[in-house]
């Protein structure tokens, strides 16, 4: 009539946990489109261009931004943002993210750009960014440049 009753605990401490390193954007640069080898000559009839650019990126829940900028590597003062593409953070881990995510951007232009410029995508986390467009940690950002070739000019 009498049962016996046990309790059973565990002894151990509980695990502690710590926020995930983030590990910067890396670029497929295999992937990017159009391709950065090569001058990309612009078509005369052409009133936009199209960026595409697979990377991979431990985010840790921290969004990051794609931005966009006409002719920074000319020293100017102020180099001309074209854009800033928000990029939400990715749960997955880096090794899982096959296939890579993807930014995308259309360069559209009202009035036809002449000679040679350059477009310049900085993607990297949100709190790295110190200024509008100066990156705190050069190493927490990937960056790629195009040269495009609009023809009746000089180049840069």
């Amino acid at each position: 009539m009498f049962g016996s009753v046990t309790a059973i605990a565990c002894l151990d401490a509980p695990p502690e946990y710590s926020v995930p390193d983030q590990i910067p954007p890396v670029l497929v640069t295999s992937q990017i489109a159009p391709p950065t080898r090569d001058v990309v000559v612009v078509p005369a009839a052409a009133s936009q261009v199209d960026f595409l650019v697979p990377f991979r990126s431990d985010d840790s829940g921290e969004d990051l931004t794609a931005l966009f900028v006409l002719d920074m590597a000319r020293q100017v003062t102020f180099p001309f943002i074209l854009d800033a593409v928000p990029v939400l953070a990715d749960p997955r881990p880096f090794a899982a993210q096959d296939p890579a995510r993807v930014v995308t951007y259309l360069y559209t232009w009202t009035e036809r750009p002449v000679g040679r410029h350059r477009v310049t995508l900085i993607l990297t986390h949100e709190s790295n960014f110190s200024t509008r467009y100066e990156v705190q940690d050069a190493l927490d950002a990937a960056e790629v440049t195009w040269i495009l070739d609009f023809g009746g000019g000089t180049t840069p």
